[in-house]
């Protein structure tokens, strides 16, 4: 769609291209996100009424704006049990436990994002730990410890395992947008 260089950055910005000259007639504009030279999805939203692409950012370099029909990007909020495909790429579903904040940090029903990216949640009740696998990774954390990575221990809450928003997202290399002041998280890989 087209390319931006961005050469340096002194705090995080938000980056507005318009491309309203476009034509988004029958595309799931969700899939519509900058990339990296080297493939990286980097994140943006694009406003179909406005023709305006935005993306937040601290990152400099080359990106291209492109339509990624293999993504995924789930949304929930905090406090509510329904998450949300917005690419269209995967059934999703639905959450028993919301996303909830605890001691200033975000933990999610680990099982319901690993399904929505496409991974294996695997329960061992033996030692209380949860093992996930994607794409031949492996990652495997206790409840009640905190694993290399991770800033606040796993826990349960309503018979969910529950894990630090971040942690989980990086794992799937996927990048998370927050938006405070509506409780919205969106993961996008």
């Amino acid at each position: 769609m087209g390319d931006v260089t961005v050469t340096q950055v002194t705090e995080p910005y938000t980056m507005e291209v318009d491309l309203a000259s476009l034509d988004f007639d029958g595309v799931n504009t969700y899939r519509i996100v900058a990339v990296s030279e080297d493939g990286t999805i980097l994140g943006g939203r694009m406003d179909p009424e406005s023709g305006i692409f935005t993306l937040k950012t601290q990152e400099t370099g080359s990106f291209t704006i492109a339509y990624v029909s293999e993504l995924r990007r789930i949304q929930m909020h905090i406090g509510s049990t329904h998450i949300v495909d917005l690419a269209g790429n995967v059934t999703v579903p639905p959450m028993d436990v919301p996303p909830t904040i605890e001691n200033g940090r975000t933990l999610l029903p680990v099982r319901f994002v690993a399904y929505a990216m496409e991974a294996s949640v695997y329960w061992n009740y033996e030692t209380y730990t949860v093992t996930l696998i994607h794409g031949g990774q492996v990652l495997q954390f206790a409840i009640g410890e905190t694993a290399p990575g991770m800033d606040a221990p796993a826990q349960i809450i309503n018979n969910r395992t529950m894990a630090p928003l971040r942690f989980v997202a990086e794992f799937f290399d996927a990048i998370v947008t927050w938006d405070e002041a509506e409780g919205r998280i969106e993961i996008i890989r």
